[in-house]
């Protein structure tokens, strides 16, 4: 849920500033006949290339927390990974 919540906010931060330069920078909403036309291209394009981006961000989000849950359940704690990752586990825990 959290992935399709930044995903959302993504577009709809993307279409708004698209609305406001055609509106305020370069005044295009006079010209063409419907303004929804650019925006829901703007909108498509801005959701494919977020699904994209943050889809790898939440499968390696998954993957390291599936490796520090198998390592924990193997060893009985987290033995293996970066430095900082134990820094930032220590923290945590």
């Amino acid at each position: 849920m959290f992935v399709f919540i930044g995903m959302l906010a993504i577009v709809g931060l993307n279409t708004g500033t698209c609305y406001l330069i055609m509106k305020y920078g370069t005044k295009d909403t006079e010209e063409i006949s419907s303004i929804w036309v650019p925006l829901v291209l703007i909108m498509i394009s801005t959701l494919i290339t977020a699904e994209l981006f943050i889809g790898l961000f939440s499968e390696a989000v998954t993957a390291t927390l599936m490796s520090m849950a198998v390592d924990i359940e193997l060893n009985g704690e987290c033995k293996f990974g970066s430095p900082s990752f134990h820094e930032k586990m220590d923290k945590i825990m």
